[in-house]
């Protein structure tokens, strides 16, 4: 009887386990290396996406960490920028708050939304909402 109950606490355990993790999938696809591929509408930010910035890429960690690496050309030298260690959030599945690798930008909070097969997202910054200003990172 005593296995049978023991048995019973550890499945019990495990389902536990498996529906805490699935409350958290919204999340889970943002776990990764995502690299900046474009800029759209940057307005007054007149920022493009060398290929040497191409490189830049974010890496946010199940556990909230993220590291980001920002590379830029200066005389036709492409130079690895000092790299960043930060945090990440998401909120309300859609809205996400990360440090973004493109020109001490700094941490900003915004809208993600995901492409189909989740390889790519597209950020949309709130603080840039006026300017209609959205940065394109691809997995790889």
């Amino acid at each position: 009887m005593k296995k049978l109950l023991v048995l019973f606490l550890a499945a019990t355990a495990l389902i536990s386990c498996n529906k805490d993790d699935d409350n958290n999938d919204g999340d889970n696809k943002i776990v990764g290396k995502w690299y900046l591929s474009e800029i759209n509408n940057s307005g007054a930010l007149n920022l493009e996406v060398s290929d040497c910035n191409a490189k830049s890429f974010i890496e946010f960690k199940a556990n909230k960490a993220a590291t980001t690496e920002y590379y830029n050309e200066t005389n036709g030298v492409c130079t690895l920028e000092p790299s960043e260690s930060s945090t990440w959030s998401g909120t309300e599945g859609e809205k996400y708050s990360f440090f973004v690798p493109v020109e001490n930008i700094g941490k900003l909070t915004g809208k993600v939304t995901f492409n189909s097969d989740n390889t790519a997202f597209t950020f949309y910054p709130d603080v840039f909402i006026t300017q209609n200003t959205n940065i394109v990172f691809v997995k790889k």
